[in-house]
């Protein structure tokens, strides 16, 4: 007081003021919600959650989220450029927007992104930011995730003082890593094509038969085109003239679908199912871009179907049913051929019995060691009509026996049994048992269609050790193996009717074989040759089979002849020759072919090979045709040892020897003949030269060029007449030596 008087004022007070606590620090609680497949183009794909939480006291601050930084990398942690992969980024709380970025960064790996519009984060009121992304349409990526690199991708600040607020995680650690997506394009549709089958068969009544395969394919629209599922398809069942059945159930009683990861369908056709059978899987099918899955329809067939062809067909593109596996939307469906079917089957009444002959092949006796013998033909014949299954004879079981028919050992007596179907063997035994006294055989397609026969033909190899004993093989029914073509059930075997199980060979006597072939040559050659003479005849050829005991004949199926001179040096038998002959009592046996002037040897083949018997000897005639410009003086007829083809027992133990006769050697060489001029004065000539008169015979030997008429008379040295042997008797033109002194 200045005045000493009291002064007063009205009492006043300033607004209300409350003090926060600074926030402490930002907790982030990071959850993966990437999808593990997402389609190029695809928006709103949320990667990764952000559950913010603001833990201060209940009197803290409010803290702001300003900025989020997020990196682009592959599945192998390489960056990417955002514009390669994204078109925009949006963080929201629910339908709350806080941030839009559509332009991405053409460099670098990261979105920085800095809120105009902060994330407020009260205290103890969490908010969950989501992260969403438009995947570009154009992006060749094939994967990719987004990273939280450290606490600095997430800035935040105090609300009231604005100082900045550390971030921490209070579960794990950083970087914060999305879970990988796959970007995948929309798949262009599926495509089916057929998978080629030859057409098939089965009974009345058989199950499970695969009468349908298609192969599904994902169209591919780039690299990364993504799968398809395939929920449905359509069938239907073409008769023989192409027409779909209207009631598929008078042939098909159930279906089942097949993937390779198992069975997609099964369900029964239904009377009341039409022309088209819509065949919904229990699971769709996945097909992967470049990845194409194979179906196989199998069925069910009624037993009462009617026998004959059909073909069971996808019914329409229209009806696979097919959406992409992303998306979930419709894609189209094609075929790659139209109609698109499996194979054209038959359906057949199955085949019931095999009716079977049996003819005996076995001759009377065999030699030890004999190759391919014939011993049994057996005659399958299928007795159906049109409509039923075919047959396939599987095996047979031959029984080998004794003339009491006691079994025997098979190795003790063959060394191969083969069944041989029209030249070609179709089972066989080349190891048989040492033990038991059958031979199982296992046949190789033997397939009778019906009203058709076949005739299999046992053929054997005789064990060269086999003993000296009787032998037979037998075939009842029991042991043959037939069975229904189509299902493989067995059938009856039954005899024919003018036939009866079992069918037997008949017993033949096995014996050992001859060892040796004798051959001796006569020499039946002329002194004298006329150059063009035909049917000269050169040598007897002895051929005999000196064996007395109990063995086997000797064969003897060809000779081969060679020629030597004078002094016997070599000389080509075309030198002289054009054909060699040989005759048995009179009848032709082997002929050569031609001889040209270069052959070194001819070869004579019979139509019928010689077989002697244990003691037989038999004679041939050898006769030649000479040539007419003959490039030798003197000429002999050879036979090497190796010239006369014997046919040898089967088995390298056994061998039939060629033994020269007794007082010959090998090689068989005839007297020589010389080519005489083709004039009767330098032709004349008598052999032996000089001879013993009285004691020896001398043969006159002459040419005639043309018929005239002949006198020959011996004289001695002062012209007296010694005998007169021709007298003016006709001639014919030719070589002449058949008259003797």
């Amino acid at each position: 007081m200045i005045s000493g008087l009291g002064r007063g004022a009205h009492p006043s007070s300033s607004s209300s003021l409350r003090i926060f606590d600074p926030a402490t620090d930002l907790e982030v609680f990071a959850v993966s919600t990437m999808p593990f497949s997402i389609n190029v183009g695809q928006v709103g794909v949320a990667p990764i959650t952000l559950t913010l939480d603001n833990p201060g006291l209940a009197n803290g601050a409010d803290i702001l989220l300003d900025r989020l930084r997020l990196r682009l990398e592959d599945e192998s942690g390489q960056d990417l450029v955002p514009a390669a992969v994204l078109d925009r980024v949006l963080l929201r709380e629910g339908v709350e927007i806080y941030a839009e970025e559509t332009v991405m960064p053409a460099t670098g790996a990261e979105v920085d992104i800095v809120l105009a519009r902060p994330v407020r984060i009260p205290v103890s009121q969490p908010v969950s930011l989501s992260v969403q992304l438009d995947i570009s349409p154009n992006t060749q990526q094939p994967n990719f995730r987004l990273v939280l690199a450290d606490a600095s991708s997430l800035q935040a600040s105090d609300a009231i003082s604005l100082a900045p607020v550390p971030v921490n995680l209070p579960q794990g650690t950083f970087p914060i890593v999305s879970g990988l997506g796959r970007l995948v394009a929309p798949s262009g549709g599926v495509t089916a094509r057929s998978v080629a089958a030859l057409p098939r068969r089965f009974n009345q009544g058989q199950h499970d038969t695969a009468l349908l395969e298609v192969e599904l394919e994902n169209i591919q629209t780039s690299t990364l085109s993504g799968a398809v599922m395939v929920g449905s398809i359509g069938v239907q069942l073409m008769d023989a003239s192409g027409a779909p059945l209207p009631q598929p159930s008078q042939v098909l009683s159930r279906f089942r679908v097949e993937s390779p990861l198992g069975a997609l369908l099964e369900s029964s056709v239904s009377s009341s199912d039409g022309e088209i059978i819509h065949l919904d899987f229990a699971q769709p099918l996945e097909i992967l871009a470049g990845a194409p899955v194979t179906l196989q329809a199998l069925a069910d067939l009624q037993p009462g179907a009617a026998p004959g062809d059909y073909q069971l067909q996808l019914s329409s593109p229209t009806d696979v049913e097919a959406v992409d596996a992303n998306s979930g939307d419709a894609v189209p469906s094609g075929f790659e051929s139209s109609p698109l079917g499996g194979p054209v089957f038959s359906v057949e009444s199955p085949a019931l019995s095999l009716l079977v002959a049996g003819t005996a092949r076995l001759p009377s006796s065999l030699i030890v060691g004999a190759r391919d013998v014939s011993a049994l033909d057996a005659t399958l014949r299928h007795p159906g009509g049109a409509g039923v299954g075919s047959i396939l004879v599987e095996s047979v079981d031959l029984r080998v026996q004794d003339e009491s028919r006691s079994g025997i050992v098979p190795a003790a007596v063959l060394d191969r049994v083969a069944i041989v179907r029209e030249g070609v063997v179709v089972g066989e035994s080349t190891a048989p048992p040492v033990a038991g006294a059958s031979i199982p055989i296992d046949l190789a397609d033997v397939r009778l269609e019906p009203g058709t026969s076949v005739t299999l033909t046992v053929q054997v190899d005789i064990e060269v050790s086999a003993p000296q004993s009787y032998l037979e093989f037998e075939v009842s029914a029991a042991d043959l193996v037939a069975v229904d073509g189509n299902e493989a059930l067995p059938i009856q075997i039954e005899p024919e009717p003018a036939s009866s199980f079992p069918l037997r060979s008949g017993l033949t006597r096995l014996q050992p074989p001859a060892d040796a072939v004798s051959v001796g040559l006569q020499s039946r050659a002329p002194p004298t040759l006329a150059a063009g003479s035909t049917g000269v005849w050169m040598a007897s050829l002895t051929l005999a089979n000196p064996t007395t005991s109990e063995t086997g004949n000797v064969v003897v199926d060809g000779l081969t002849f060679s020629a030597l001179g004078r002094a016997l040096e070599p000389i080509l038998i075309g030198d002289a020759a054009t054909a060699v002959q040989a005759s048995q009592s009179g009848q032709p046996w082997a002929s050569s072919p031609p001889i040209a002037p270069s052959d070194g040897t001819t070869e004579l083949t019979p139509v019928t090979p010689l077989s002697l018997s244990p003691g037989d000897q038999i004679t041939l005639e050898i006769h030649v045709d000479l040539g007419p410009e003959p490039t030798t003086e003197f000429f002999r007829l050879v036979l090497e040892e190796a010239g006369v083809h014997v046919v040898q027992p089967g088995g390298a133990s056994l061998t039939i020897r060629v033994d020269p006769a007794p007082g010959q050697q090998f090689p068989l060489v005839s007297e020589s003949g010389r080519f005489a001029p083709l004039d009767l004065g330098k032709s004349y000539s008598n052999f032996p030269d000089p001879f013993a008169a009285g004691r020896e015979t001398t043969t006159f030997a002459y040419y005639l060029p043309r018929d005239a008429s002949v006198s020959l008379r011996v004289l001695t040295p002062r012209g007296e007449t010694v005998a007169t042997l021709v007298d003016r008797e006709a001639r014919s033109a030719g070589l002449h030596q058949d008259q003797s002194w």
